[in-house]
C-alpha cells in the first residue's frame, strides 16, 4: 500500500511514456510471473497454488513431499528465480516482491527499490483500493507484510528491512506519487546513458 496500490503501473505507464519511441517496452510482473514460469519450465498450471509468498511451516513440509501431496518448494523458487533472471536480461521490466531485488542483485544495470509509508498512509490506500474497513485492510497488510518477510528469510536467508538489499529507500512520508515516479524515472535515464556509453567504448 505504499504510494498507493498501483504504483508500480503508474511508474510503469511513466516509463513508457518517456520511451514512447521504443519497441521494447516496459512491462510489470507481479503475482503473473507466476505465469511465465509455468510456461518457461513446462510446468502443469496446479503448481501455482503451492508458490505463494507465504511460509509452509519445515515440518508440514517435509510430511507434505513425502506423501506426494505437493513438489518440492526450494526447486519451484528455483525456477522463479532463474525465470526473473531471464526477463531481467531482456530489460525494462518491473517485479515486485518474490525476492527479485535479491535474486537480480548482480544485475549491473538493475535498480532496487523499497518503498515505505506511514501505517496510516497505506491502511488508507488499501481500504480505498480494495473497499475494505480499517480492520480489514491492517489485517490484510500485517498478513502481506508477514509473509513477504518470511519468503525472503526462508528462500533467500535475507532481512527485506535491510536496506542495503535496496539502491534507492524512498519514503512517501517526504514525497509525493509524482516526485518519486519522476525520482526513478531520471535514475533509470542515468542507467540507460551509462548503458549506451559502456556499449559504445567497447
Amino acid at each position: 500500500g505504499a504510494g498507493g496500490v498501483n504504483f508500480p503501473e503508474k511508474l510503469v505507464h511513466h516509463l513508457n511514456e518517456q520511451e514512447s519511441k521504443s519497441e521494447n517496452k516496459w512491462m510489470i510482473f507481479d503475482k503473473d510471473v507466476l505465469e511465465m514460469v509455468l510456461e518457461e519450465h513446462n510446468l502443469p498450471k496446479e503448481i501455482k497454488k503451492f508458490m505463494p509468498e507465504k511460509k509452509v511451516s519445515e515440518f508440514q513440509d517435509v510430511i507434505e513431499q513425502l506423501f506426494g501431496l505437493h513438489p518440492n518448494e526450494h526447486k519451484l523458487i528455483k525456477k522463479v528465480s532463474d525465470t526473473i533472471l531471464h526477463l531481467s536480461h531482456i530489460g525494462n521490466v518491473v517485479f515486485v516482491g518474490r525476492g527479485s531485488n535479491i535474486i537480480t542483485a548482480e544485475c549491473k544495470y538493475g535498480l532496487h527499490l523499497r518503498i515505505l509509508d506511514s501505517l496510516e498512509n497505506r491502511i488508507e490506500n488499501i481500504q480505498n483500493y480494495f473497499k475494505l474497513n480499517k480492520v480489514q485492510a491492517l489485517k490484510l497488510i500485517q498478513t502481506e507484510d508477514k509473509n513477504r518477510k518470511n519468503y525472503v528469510k526462508k528462500y533467500f536467508n535475507k532481512d527485506i528491512n535491510n536496506p542495503l538489499l535496496y539502491s534507492l529507500v524512498i519514503n512517501f512520508e517526504a514525497f509525493n506519487t509524482e516526485d518519486v515516479i519522476q525520482m526513478i524515472v531520471t535514475e533509470v535515464q542515468k542507467l540507460k546513458k551509462r548503458i549506451s556509453f559502456e556499449a559504445g567504448s567497447k
